[in-house]
Formats: structure tokens, sequence, C-alpha cells
């Protein structure tokens, strides 16, 4: 089931530190921190829920003209099951964002696989992130929302 938040408040954030692999309690009050005070208001996080435990999830920001996905994980007791590409496809499905974008490490040929199953394209041979990074070992995926065209 497809979790949507838009506030710290709609989520369990220590059961979603642990998808991110963050078992101590420093890394899950960092955790907390990041979100309340730096990725909302204006972030998204999805999480896709099953049998009340939190599997997979993905934040999404504000990005050139559209939003960035960023962060998508899957817990380590759960991969190999389409977690991701359910949350994703969930995701994308849920919210009407015209343009979603994705950096993808050349070398993840799960994630490749994932967003190119959910209708991402790749349109550039090198990353810019968020702080204004750029990397040339990730290449830049586009998901065009077509009833939004």
């Amino acid at each position: 089931m497809l979790i949507v938040a838009r506030d710290v408040s709609d989520l369990r954030v220590f059961t979603l530190a642990e998808v991110y692999d963050m078992f101590t309690l420093e890394e899950g009050q960092d955790f907390y921190g990041f979100l309340s005070d730096d990725f909302f208001p204006d972030g998204i996080c999805c999480v896709w829920e099953e049998k009340g435990r939190y599997v997979a999830a993905l934040r999404l920001q504000k990005w050139q003209d559209g939003y960035l996905l960023e962060g998508l994980q899957t817990h380590r007791d759960h991969r190999g099951r389409g977690y991701a590409t359910k949350l994703v496809s969930a995701a994308l499905e849920a919210l009407t964002m015209e343009k979603v974008y994705s950096h993808i490490s050349r070398d993840n040929a799960s994630s490749i696989a994932v967003h190119t199953a959910c209708g991402f394209r790749k349109i550039l041979n090198y990353a810019t992130y968020l702080d204004g990074s750029v990397y040339h070992t990730s290449d830049t995926y586009r998901y065009e929302n077509p009833r939004c065209n």
C-alpha cells in the first residue's frame, strides 16, 4: 500500500530509517532532523507498506522543471520482490507531476531496470545533484507523465 507523506508527522520515522539501513538511535534522530528541518514541507516522501511494515521508500524534491526522485531504497530483508517497482509506479500514478527526474549510477543495474520499467528514459550521460555537484558516473533519467501532456 502506498503512503504519501508531505510532513514528518505523516511517517513513522524510525521505521522509515530502517528502510535506509539506519539502526542506531542517533542515526534515527539525525534522519528525523533532516526530514523535519531540511526536507519538508517542499519534499514528498513515498513509502510502500506491506503487512504494517515499511518495505520501500523514495523521496521527491522540486528540481529544475519538475521533481527529482532520490533515496529509492528497499529494506534489505525485502529486496528482489518487486517492491521498488510497485512503489515508483504507484507514486507516479498518485502524484500528478509532469516531469520526474532520477540520477542513477551506471553500475546499479537493478535501479536502471526499475526506472525503465516505470517509464523513465535516459536523457543525460551525467547527473547534477541538488547541491550542484556533477557526477559523470551516473546518468540522468526522466519520466514525463502522459496525463499532463
